[in-house]
């Protein structure tokens, strides 16, 4: 299932079933409205408890795209700095077209 981490304000929440681009849209256009816009999310781990929060350009806010499919995850692996590169499954290799390749790295 997909779901989204939401940091706000310091504190985490989630929303399930959906992505960053919908979450974002849904933030933008209540910041936009003229009045004050509150959204549903969860809180807590287990059963998560729904709350309203408000949307403010004043408060900080991170979203992290969540997946608990394997099969929605990209690819990670550590470049040669310990920086995290994402992959993803479609991906292809330029030279030649195939979609599995390896990449060489120096330790």
């Amino acid at each position: 299932m997909r779901r989204v981490d939401i940091t706000y304000g310091g504190t985490m929440y989630s929303l399930p079933r959906t992505t960053v681009d919908e979450v974002k849209r849904t933030i933008e256009e209540a910041i936009s409205a003229p009045g004050p816009q509150w959204m549903t999310v969860n809180f807590g781990e287990g059963k998560p408890q729904p709350v309203e929060i408000l949307i403010s350009s004043d408060v900080s806010i991170a979203l992290a795209q969540i997946s608990t499919e394997d099969d929605e995850r990209p690819d990670v692996h550590s470049d040669e700095f310990g920086s995290l590169a994402h992959t993803r499954a479609s991906a292809t290799d330029p030279d030649t077209g195939d979609g599995h390749f390896e990449h060489e790295h120096e330790h």
